[in-house]
């Protein structure tokens, strides 16, 4: 998650000269809020977790020293791990290949067959165990998770071998295990459309199976990948319309976010605007006081999603500006600015409200706070 941090902060600073509009949506604010594993609930018990592993390395195991042991019979056993790779890349990567694989290896010695498919599902395992934060967070059925990376094959297994063989390099290891995260995080941001906000995100997985834009991304230069978008027009997704920085505390209002869908665009609401230029006690919808008698400033419905501005803490005494005479004269009797109140239609007094933040971003006029 660090390096997918990382990745989106680097790309800001690249394109913080371009209209911020006509940027990709950000990966890693809206993913850090997802739970690891989907929730307590889907979490296995150790003994299950321990039986499906050996269930699957055993079986992988069985079949392995299974092949391994036809490619000695007499006359067919040379033809046994030849087979074994056809029907191997046959599905991962196509026919072609599949049989160019197929013909160099009935010629080649055993050894280097082996030696072959011991990288390639080497490398396989390398890039599930590299893409496993992000699959722990976007809940993918067995079915669903199948179809991603079938749909991906050939790229992450060109991606995985690399890093594969340098992880074999004594000492280097582990910083090139480093290497492998980061490019693992900027591949995601390639091969994925953004991810919503948790609570947007019943559909998303299903989304993310097919990588629609494969054959455009594919054929782009390395020195212009950023130029494709991953989002389009035939899947149900969403992003964030609004960004400039990718910041962790300092964040002053929350997003603006469309939800794009086969009915086309749809905003959520604001329910209160702030104005940044405009002293924090001339504005009727702030105040730094808990007190029955202040009057509500807007209405929100039940489970309505709805956008919120706040001023900061001091209420605007703190300009953008080279000087330090502001944090010198701070008022610290007209501090702590908060936005609303609100009322929630149907509740009455008594009832227990439970709010959900979804997500914080800057404005985009003023993203400094």
């Amino acid at each position: 998650m660090d390096s997918l941090q990382w990745v989106d902060q680097t790309y800001v600073q690249k394109h913080k000269s371009e209209d911020p509009n006509t940027l990709r949506a950000m990966y890693y604010p809206n993913l850090r809020l997802y739970q690891t594993h989907g929730g307590t609930s889907q979490r296995k018990t150790p003994m299950d977790a321990a039986l499906a592993f050996l269930l699957r390395f055993g079986r992988r195991a069985a079949i392995s020293l299974a092949v391994y042991a036809l490619s000695f019979l007499p006359l067919v056993g040379r033809f046994v791990l030849p087979a074994a790779s056809f029907y191997t890349f046959n599905k991962a990567v196509g026919p072609v290949p599949a049989t160019l694989i197929f013909g160099t290896g009935v010629f080649l010695p055993r050894r280097y067959l082996i030696v072959f498919l011991q990288s390639y599902f080497s490398s396989r395992s390398l890039m599930r165990e590299l893409l496993e934060p992000y699959f722990s967070r976007v809940r993918f059925t067995k079915e669903q998770k199948r179809r991603w990376f079938h749909d991906r094959e050939g790229l992450l297994f060109g991606f995985g071998v690399g890093f594969y063989i340098f992880l074999k390099i004594p000492l280097l290891g582990v910083l090139i295990y480093g290497i492998a995260e980061a490019s693992t995080a900027y591949l995601i941001t390639k091969i994925t459309d953004p991810p919503p906000a948790p609570a947007y995100s019943e559909k998303f997985a299903e989304s993310q199976v097919r990588w629609t834009n494969k054959h455009e991304f594919l054929h782009l230069p390395l020195a212009n990948l950023d130029a494709q978008s991953v989002q389009t027009d035939e899947q149900v997704h969403f992003r964030y319309y609004h960004y400039l920085q990718v910041l962790p505390s300092s964040l002053q209002s929350l997003p603006l976010i469309l939800r794009t869908n086969n009915m086309g665009l749809t905003e959520i609401r604001t329910a209160l605007k702030v104005d940044l230029k405009k002293p924090a006690e001339q504005q009727s919808g702030l105040h730094n006081r808990w007190h029955p008698d202040i009057p509500f400033a807007a209405t929100i419905k039940p489970n309505e999603v709805v956008k919120i501005e706040c001023i900061d803490w001091t209420g605007g005494q703190i300009g953008n500006n080279d000087s330090a005479d502001d944090m010198k004269n701070v008022d610290l009797t007209r501090v702590h600015y908060l936005t609303g109140p609100f009322e929630i239609e149907t509740a009455e007094p008594g009832d227990v409200l439970v709010v959900e933040i979804q997500d914080v971003q800057p404005f985009q006029e003023q993203p400094w706070g």
